[in-house]
């Protein structure tokens, strides 16, 4: 068992989490509806923690996972920035929404996305 896990690339290694979220997020709520809608989050988040879990104790590269969080959080700003601009988050605000304090907003974020991740050592 050894040799067929040291003889496979490690890429493929932290592939195996990845499928077996796929396949629970697609069979789950089939196969055990009631234990998927109560601890899917826990799931999820146990699959992705193996995987970082694999690369900084199993490879000692902490910088790959740092690098990954942090390409992940400026995706998730994107995210939040579109959901925002498409209606989805009111922002109270004294002043009238308009197309220009949309764009201003978006702006707004993009500059501080982009000023924290081209932070030195980020």
């Amino acid at each position: 068992m050894n040799r067929l896990v040291a003889a496979i690339p490690y890429s493929v290694l932290s592939i195996i989490p990845f499928a077996v979220l796929l396949f629970l997020i697609a069979a789950g709520p089939l196969l055990f509806e009631a234990f998927w809608h109560e601890h899917y989050k826990k799931v999820a988040v146990f699959t992705g923690a193996s995987v970082a879990a694999y690369y900084v104790f199993g490879l000692q590269q902490v910088h790959v996972v740092a690098e990954t969080f942090a390409e992940y959080v400026s995706f998730i700003c994107l995210l939040l920035s579109l959901y925002v601009a498409a209606g989805g988050v009111y922002i109270f605000a004294d002043f009238e929404s308009k197309v220009k304090v949309n764009i201003v907003f978006l702006l707004a974020g993009a500059v501080l996305t982009e000023t924290i991740f081209s932070w030195p050592g980020i």
